[in-house]
């Protein structure tokens, strides 16, 4: 590749304007924070943050703000400092901001707003590439609708999610600097040349404090300017700054504050590649059957695809550019941790999105220069093909309003509850919090993560039993409630509609007003035909199916008690084939009835069980069309059997009753790996 090939060579500046192309990418960029702001804010108001991160981050820069550093108190079996887990400098920054907004709905917001605005800086570069504001808009718009870019936006808060907006700063100064064009060859003053390259250096440097491993991808950065640009002195400048922060990072910071002085976690994500950084690092070479291994599984290819697909495979055209991704690339599809693997899950792909998005108009600036017979009908193509991806993409597998997957959380007055019930827990008093609890709690000195464990001091213990994540596998919620009977020095300072705030020497005996989640007085229930009988004790009234994209779905259902049972039944759902024959069903008991057993409803009300503790995963390829049935059993003798045991199940009649006294309460199918209710 030539100089004048490269998609890095000086280019004039534009004459400032406002055009109809930026028009639109200044609506495209206000209505996607507006957007995202609103449904990450919304996240969190149903309870759908947690620990980890946005509480993670909470507590660190609350204690920040209060002239602690970035302490914090949820990982001690790791570290004591934000520092020990991630080098993320750039949440000092961020002080002055949180001092004036002292919430973790500033740092969702903050999130949002740098995402949107990278699209800025993507704009201005691709213009440049493409000599064409209308091309430099799709790419732009492309990076907004990309799934990955709108998962980092709505998993919680995480530092790296403002990188994306530095570098993309950074490439652009970059590209003024040195050039990432081919459309003039005019040289910039000495001086505008030296400011530029110092403001993309600065750039560098946020992008860097945001996360460790960013500083591989400056190192990339450099080495793309030496080897495909010849730019041997400022690339090579870059390179090195990456490499020394990248080992001043990994090797002095992180151990420094890790307990025991261990390594970063990433060295654990890699056991069958080596025991140390170095080894890891070279696998590729030592190891590269396994490697290759690796980044051909299924899980990888899927990965890989959902990077690629959605801009047409435009970028690996681009692949010079797309080749800067190779750090973060690596690190997530050789690690052993499966959720790296999903980029339209986690947060993971942060890194990787200024390089995935410039690499795709680095591709359409090479189609551009492909011609046949004097025509340039490849490039129309490939562009009508990228056109027709994004949002077909999109509307399969996004986020937003405009996809089919889309998903509102709803927030209730459950959810109201929980935020006034945490105000009611003192300020300065230790906490262990239940995960999706401990945002609420985490600005405070000391709270910590619960993971089965009673206090065992003067903490408080802050649960939700009614929370769809708190499951009843391995009997979680079974053994809390045989904790609370047995353990006689333990008491409930405060319960309120599945709330329970747990205590040392506080009272013993449980409010009534704990138990206010399992009853609904809504009228839409309160009035609703029955759709099934139970013997003469229960009938069923309705059925809310619970959806979100390709978790496995969950379904409550609603009982009115015609007469108060006599026995402590056993509600158990059964998974469904397309044909109606069941395949599974649930082994434990739901969280409803372990609080309140059948015995005890009370004639004429109406009580709501939802299903979250789940034995089966019907995102196996299998499981296109599959459905869930309800059975009201009395309770046997053998676990594993009595799910199959006919004559255990009281006889029921209505709708959708199948042989062996089921009951077929929601079909659901799957479209493009996402779950939807029929």
């Amino acid at each position: 590749m030539t100089n004048d090939e490269s998609p890095i060579s000086n280019n004039q500046s534009h004459v400032s304007r406002i055009t109809h192309a930026i028009y639109l990418l200044i609506i495209a960029i206000t209505l996607y924070v507006a957007v995202f702001g609103w449904l990450a804010v919304r996240r969190h108001a149903a309870f759908e943050t947690g620990a980890l991160d946005l509480g993670n981050y909470n507590q660190a820069m609350w204690n920040a703000a209060h002239g602690r550093g970035l302490a914090l108190t949820t990982m001690p079996n790791f570290s004591l400092n934000r520092m020990g887990l991630h080098v993320e400098p750039i949440l000092f920054l961020l002080v002055p901001l949180y001092w004036l907004f002292p919430s973790a709905v500033m740092l969702l917001w903050v999130q949002t707003l740098a995402l949107g605005l990278a699209a800025l800086p993507l704009f201005l570069i691709s213009r440049r590439w493409l000599k064409s504001e209308w091309a430099a808009l799709a790419v732009s718009v492309a990076y907004l609708l990309l799934p990955s870019t709108e998962a980092v936006n709505l998993f919680d808060f995480h530092a790296v999610s403002l990188a994306p907006l530095f570098m993309l700063w950074a490439l652009y100064f970059l590209d003024k600097a040195v050039g990432m064009s081919s459309i003039t060859n005019h040289q910039s003053p000495i001086t505008r040349h030296i400011r530029d390259i110092a403001v993309a250096i600065l750039f560098l440097i946020l992008a860097m404090s945001t996360k460790e491993d960013i500083s591989l991808h400056v190192f990339m950065v450099g080495v793309y300017l030496m080897v495909i640009r010849r730019k041997w002195t400022l690339g090579g400048g870059i390179a090195a700054l990456g490499i020394v922060w990248a080992g001043v990072a990994f090797g002095m910071v992180i151990p420094a504050f890790r307990v025991g002085g261990q390594q970063s976690a990433y060295v654990g994500f890699f056991p069958a590649l080596g025991s140390t950084p170095l080894e890891i690092a070279l696998s590729p070479i030592t190891r590269s059957a396994l490697v290759w291994g690796l980044v051909t599984r299924p899980e990888s290819l899927r990965a890989l695809m959902m990077i690629t697909l959605p801009f047409g495979f435009l970028n690996v055209v681009g692949l010079p550019v797309f080749a800067l991704t190779a750090p973060t690339l690596a690190i997530t599809l050789l690690s052993n941790n499966p959720l790296q693997q999903q980029y339209e899950t986690w947060h993971y792909t942060a890194p990787m999105l200024p390089f995935i998005s410039l690499a795709a108009a680095d591709g359409l600036r090479r189609i551009q220069n492909v011609k046949f017979k004097g025509q340039n009908s490849f490039y129309i193509l490939s562009f009508a093909f990228f056109i027709a991806a994004v949002p077909g993409y999109h509307f399969l597998r996004g986020y937003s309003p405009l996809a089919k997957p889309f998903y509102l959380p709803e927030v209730t007055a459950h959810h109201r509850a929980g935020d006034a019930f945490a105000a009611r827990i003192p300020p300065d008093a230790p906490v262990i919090a239940q995960a999706e609890l401990e945002p609420r709690v985490s600005q405070r000195r000391q709270v910590s993560i619960w993971k089965g464990e009673m206090p065992a001091g003067d903490e408080m213990l802050w649960l939700d039993v009614a929370h769809p994540k708190f499951v009843n596998r391995e009997g979680a919620q079974t053994n809390l409630l045989s904790a609370l009977v047995l353990d006689e020095s333990l008491g409930i300072a405060a319960a309120d509609d599945g709330y329970l705030l747990l205590k040392r020497g506080a009272p013993r005996e449980m409010p009534p007003e704990f138990y206010s989640f399992l009853y609904t007085e809504d009228a839409r229930w309160q009035s609703a035909g029955e759709m099934a009988r139970f013997g003469d004790e229960l009938s069923l009234v309705g059925v809310v199916p619970h959806t979100n994209r390709d978790t496995e779905p969950q379904v409550t259902l609603y009982f009115r008690v015609l007469r108060q049972p006599v026995a402590d039944y056993f509600l158990r759902l059964y998974l469904l084939r397309d044909d109606d024959t069941p395949e599974g069903a649930t082994i434990l008991p739901q969280p409803a009835p372990i609080w309140l057993p059948t015995s005890k409803w009370e004639t004429g009300k109406i009580v709501r069980v939802r299903f979250n503790t789940l034995p089966w995963w019907t995102g196996d390829g299998e499981h296109n069309r599959f459905g869930f049935a309800v059975a009201v059993a009395r309770k046997g003798d053998n676990p594993q059997a009595d799910p199959w045991d006919e004559s255990l199940r009281l006889p029921v009649g209505g709708a959708g009753v199948l042989p062996g006294n089921l009951v077929r309460v929601q079909k659901f199918y799957r479209l493009a790996g996402m779950v939807y209710a029929e």
